[in-house]
């Protein structure tokens, strides 16, 4: 059963835990929330939430942590580039399902201590498949893959948002810059081109870490086609 605190309001005591906390910070967005604003929502004063969190970047960090736990890794009978294609899907989901979560990903410090256990599952999954594929090579993928995702995830988000923002002044923002720095992104095709991105990726590691396979592939192939032709030059003859 989880703890539940009392406010320190006179008259009836509301009572909440630290899973309401959580999911109205989730509700304001985790590139919105504050604990002020929490506790607001929640009904009770602003220094009730410190008894359930240490802190605001506490309470973004332990968000982050509920969101990827509902991650699934990729399907770990797949091959090692399926896997890592198949986790930006995963990724790029779960930010696009939390709203703020890439941006927390990106401006709050220990938030992506929150995803490395899951990262550190997806590496053990690509090893084993790919046994003869250095560490770090995929080390680099998933740091990579994560990066485009989070950030084509962050500027989806803000194109979403367009026109809709305000200044505390009350001036309307404008996010049309958006477009002109990414020209070809808009929220109906955010991933798809995120995809391509990562499919490059995927793409160049293939290249990088498979050199004299591909290498033994195109001289087979080269002896096949010289082979066909001194076949076809001596049927002539």
């Amino acid at each position: 059963m989880p703890d539940t605190f009392d406010t320190p309001h006179p008259g009836p005591r509301k009572r909440f835990t630290l899973e309401d906390v959580i999911q109205e910070a989730f509700a304001l967005g985790l590139d919105q929330f504050s604990i002020s604003g929490v506790a607001r929502n929640l009904g009770v004063r602003a220094p009730s939430i410190y008894r359930v969190v240490e802190s605001h970047e506490h309470l973004a960090y332990l968000c982050v942590e509920r969101a990827v736990a509902s991650m699934p890794l990729p399907d770990a009978a797949l091959p090692w580039s399926a896997q890592l294609s198949q986790f930006a899907e995963h990724f790029w989901t779960m930010c696009d399902r939390h709203s703020g979560l890439a941006q927390a990903l990106i401006t709050v410090p220990t938030t992506h201590l929150a995803v490395r256990h899951y990262f550190e599952q997806l590496l053990t999954q690509l090893a084993a498949v790919a046994d003869d594929v250095p560490l770090p090579r995929f080390q680099f993928a998933v740091d990579l893959i994560s990066k485009i995702t989070v950030m084509g995830s962050v500027v989806t988000e803000g194109l979403k948002k367009s026109g809709e923002s305000e200044t505390p002044g009350g001036t309307r923002i404008d996010d049309s810059y958006l477009l002109k720095l990414f020209p070809h992104l808009s929220p109906a095709n955010g991933y798809a081109l995120v995809k391509e991105e990562v499919e490059f990726v995927i793409s160049g590691l293939a290249d990088t870490v498979f050199p004299r396979h591909l290498s033994e592939q195109g001289l087979a192939n080269s002896q096949a086609i010289t082979a066909a032709q001194s076949s076809q030059g001596s049927s002539g003859s």
